[in-house]
């Protein structure tokens, strides 16, 4: 299943960097569109992601901030 995601998800990236660069080529203004694209595609794709802990926040009865955990990703190396 989650070599179907990146594969999914690869494809929408690379579509996404096709349609600026065409773009690009007919405004010829300078955006930070392919940067944040980028960082976007290395964090869905890092070793590791932060998901909500909520274990952590049922156990804490006296402080009510959400807590995170670090845990491998899926999506990495696919």
């Amino acid at each position: 299943m989650w070599k179907s995601v990146s594969l999914i998800c690869k494809s929408i990236f690379n579509k996404l960097k096709l349609q600026h660069q065409q773009q690009q080529q007919l405004h010829e203004k300078e955006d930070h569109f392919l940067k944040h694209l980028q960082y976007d595609e290395n964090v869905l794709f890092s070793k590791n992601i932060d998901a909500k802990s909520l274990s952590k926040m049922h156990l804490q009865t006296d402080n009510k901030e959400n807590f995170t955990t670090s845990i491998m990703n899926p999506l990495c190396n696919l």
